[in-house]
């Protein structure tokens, strides 16, 4: 019995199929994402992104830093890992977050101060001018507030100034009372849904299938099991030759034993 057993672990007809059974679900999974990404436009894999939370936590997309949030009459401005949110719309890019929001009824315009310009926005979000510091501002913002009737201030290092109802000309402010605008974390049901959007934003499907092809979703030890699968490949080949070989083999040494009647 244990001889019989030596016999068959010997076998290479059992070693080639288990080498194949092995490495089956990798090479699908390669074949599979490889057929995806040579047609890659066609699928429009580069433009779609995936939003699911396992996924994203998987790849650890989080955004960088905590939301700074800008109340604004009932509305938000938020600033989130780059970017600008109107409520809960993405409005455009900053590097740096603002250090202050108002909305100048007088203008129609959504005033954002960042640290290096002052961004004129309509009150649905589209950009209408940046204004560069040291050149159409008086120094680099620190803060933003308005009166109470209405007149944007600015304070900079230089001091602090009072723009006219243009937002053109800036002179310096004389004892007005102010009311800063002031960064706070935005409601918790609002940070929830722009973290969401944000997240989403950062994960191409394409991404997710090269790294599947690759093996890399799994990290280190998912590029470990592709290249052990091309390996298997690599015995597969000649192991199957050399069955076909021995098997033709057989065929004509029972021809030549018995041949036909």
């Amino acid at each position: 019995m244990q001889a019989r057993r030596r016999s068959r672990l010997r076998s290479p007809y059992l070693w080639h199929r288990w080498l194949g059974l092995a490495a089956a679900i990798p090479l699908f999974i390669a074949a599979l994402t490889g057929l995806a990404l040579n047609h890659t436009e066609d699928l429009g894999l580069d433009q779609r992104h995936l939003d699911q939370d396992w996924l994203l936590d998987w790849y650890g997309i989080r955004p960088p830093g905590e939301a700074l949030g800008f109340p604004l009459e009932g509305r938000w401005l938020t600033w989130l890992g780059g970017q600008l949110f109107l409520d809960r719309h993405p409005v455009d890019d900053s590097e740096r977050p603002p250090v202050g929001a108002v909305l100048s009824e007088s203008a129609g315009l959504l005033v954002v101060a960042l640290p290096d310009a002052l961004r004129l926005y309509t009150p649905e979000g589209e950009r209408v001018e940046e204004l560069p510091a040291g050149v159409a501002l008086p120094g680099h913002p620190l803060r933003l507030g308005i009166t109470a009737d209405g007149a944007i201030v600015l304070e900079t290092g230089e001091g602090r100034f009072v723009a006219d109802e243009a937002l053109l000309q800036w002179s310096p402010a004389t004892g007005q009372a102010v009311q800063w605008s002031g960064g706070a974390p935005p409601p918790p049901a609002l940070a929830q849904a722009l973290e969401r959007a944000w997240r989403g934003q950062g994960l191409p499907l394409e991404r997710v299938v090269l790294d599947l092809h690759s093996g890399r979703i799994l990290g280190g030890a998912g590029v470990l099991i592709m290249d052990a699968a091309a390996v298997l490949v690599l015995l597969l080949a000649p192991t199957g030759v050399y069955l076909w070989i021995r098997a033709r083999r057989r065929q004509r040494e029972h021809r030549r034993k018995h041949p036909p009647r």
